[in-house]
């Protein structure tokens, strides 16, 4: 249901989104608030539900955009992958420290201060890109629906 919606409203509004929504999450998993924290777990689904949808579309939009050949297209993906797991072993390490040096809190910190620098570069660098004009995008008041007629089968 996300995809349509990112298409309609724009994958790089889309990926500001995501990186403000990371950084409310981040901020609200430094406090011993548990209303905080189950917020931040709610607010996480749809964050994670941006994540998997909008880099990887915008990346083929404008590599198609720009025409570049499908090929290098392939390699870029498969790239991604590799430099997503050696960031993930580094992003491990990184929150090590910060956890020594801040406490338990240190890692939460160094996420505000990494997703602000992502938010700030894609609101700099991106070019807007959207889906196809044919999609048939569902607005929130569909989902909504969609939503309360699931909990009334159950």
């Amino acid at each position: 249901m996300i995809g349509p919606l990112v298409d309609k409203n724009g994958r790089r509004f889309s990926a500001i989104v995501y990186c403000a929504l990371e950084i409310l999450i981040n901020t609200l998993e430094q406090y011993k608030c548990l209303a905080g924290v189950i917020a931040a777990r709610v607010i996480s689904g749809i964050s994670h539900n941006l994540l998997y949808t909008v880099f990887e579309s915008w990346v083929v939009t404008e590599h198609r955009k720009r025409k570049f050949p499908e090929t290098k297209l392939e390699v870029i993906m498969g790239d991604s992958v590799v430099i997503a797991s050696v960031s993930a072993i580094g992003a491990g390490i990184i929150a090590h420290f910060l956890a020594i040096h801040f406490g338990p809190v240190g890692p939460f910190k160094g996420g505000v201060v990494s997703t602000s620098i992502a938010l700030v570069m894609i609101w700099f660098v991106w070019e807007e890109n959207y889906g196809a004009e044919n999609t048939d995008a569902y607005s929130i008041k569909d989902i909504m629906g969609e939503f309360k007629s699931l909990i009334n089968v159950y």
